[in-house]
């Protein structure tokens, strides 16, 4: 069966999205998305036949044939065409985060209910090797009780990311009505991790503060969160934009009664240690590489494992997709921060 796809957003993570559909057995790529004119050019030298539009009513409008729309729009946008899509009777795919807040999260989920249609959300770092051993490790009871997790991502945003200027849709990044703050853009796939594996975590304390980005975000640019498990670890995370020039690390530490591991590098792509009782440090397969977005890169670039599971949720086989509602958990535990 042939499934019609289009794309809203066309920057660097629309692109890729766009790709990996023409890729994909039994789809199409019908259609393009962008409130800017300009990359309508691009569009065509990418793929001459897929139809551009500028805004997603005509899309919606004008394509009823569709399928599945995949949105990657600025953050604050996510919610409203997630919810204008599924009352079109399409499915969905968004890119993390789902949206802003729980209000705009449970009327994604509302739509999806009246209109019988799917939401998935992008959580691409669960498939990399090193996530699916944590998770395995943890899930078979290998450390035995899990006793302290510690999650450091020092990362790199400065003024070649944020630019200056009044903050809209155009000029999103740095924006509390478009990003929504590093939580949300940059390590919200760090949290889902935690969710993933650790099933819950309760928020203790935290703290936020804007060191070097009063002139180019409306949020602050690093904190400490210290929280437990729902099985009673003591956690911390720790995030920054602040590390010089680059990205420096995105690691996770878990010591536990009968051993400790250490999956760090510059986006959680390789064990650093594993010292745990009657095993050794494994081999694992290679990481994808991380997307990259200029002169920037991010987390590693698993979106093929996503489009995967998402065509075999629609054949109707057994996938490991995020459910909308598992992503929700992570919007509401970053709202209830009050970053």
């Amino acid at each position: 069966m042939l499934h019609r796809f289009a794309v809203i957003g066309y920057g660097h993570i629309g692109k890729k999205h766009a790709q990996l559909v023409h890729k994909l057995p039994n789809a199409q790529l019908v259609a393009v998305c962008d409130s800017q004119l300009n990359r309508q050019d691009e569009l065509q030298a990418d793929f001459s036949q897929v139809r551009f539009y500028t805004n997603w009513a005509d899309l919606l409008h004008q394509e009823p044939a569709l399928d599945i729309v995949s949105i990657c729009l600025p953050n604050g946008l996510h919610a409203a065409a997630a919810i204008d899509c599924l009352n079109a009777g399409k499915h969905v795919l968004i890119e993390k985060p789902m949206c802003l807040s729980m209000q705009e999260g449970e009327a994604i989920l509302a739509a999806a209910h009246s209109n019988q249609r799917h939401v998935w959300v992008v959580k691409q770092n669960r498939y990399s090797p090193p996530s699916q051993w944590m998770k395995q490790v943890i899930g078979d009871g290998k450390l035995g009780r899990i006793l302290q997790v510690q999650v450091n991502c020092f990362w790199n945003r400065d003024e070649r990311y944020y630019p200056s200027g009044k903050k809209s849709e155009q000029n999103w990044r740095g924006s509390r009505r478009f990003d929504g703050g590093i939580l949300f853009t940059q390590f919200s796939h760090f949290i889902d991790l935690l969710f993933w594996v650790f099933q819950d975590i309760r928020t203790l304390y935290s703290t936020f503060e804007n060191q070097l980005h009063q002139h180019l975000t409306e949020f602050p640019d690093q904190g400490t969160v210290v929280f437990k498990t729902r099985d009673g670890a003591l956690g911390t995370l720790n995030v920054s934009v602040n590390a010089w020039n680059q990205n420096m690390e995105s690691s996770i530490v878990v010591l536990g009664e009968k051993g400790s591991f250490k999956i760090g590098g510059q986006y959680m792509d390789k064990i650093e240690y594993c010292h745990i009782e009657g095993m050794s440090s494994p081999q694992l397969a290679p990481s994808p590489e991380p997307n990259r977005y200029g002169t920037y890169t991010g987390s590693a670039s698993n979106h093929a494992a996503v489009y995967f599971n998402l065509m075999e949720h629609l054949q109707g086989h057994a996938h490991e997709s995020a459910s909308a509602r598992e992503a929700l958990k992570v919007v509401s535990w970053i709202e209830s921060l009050q970053v």
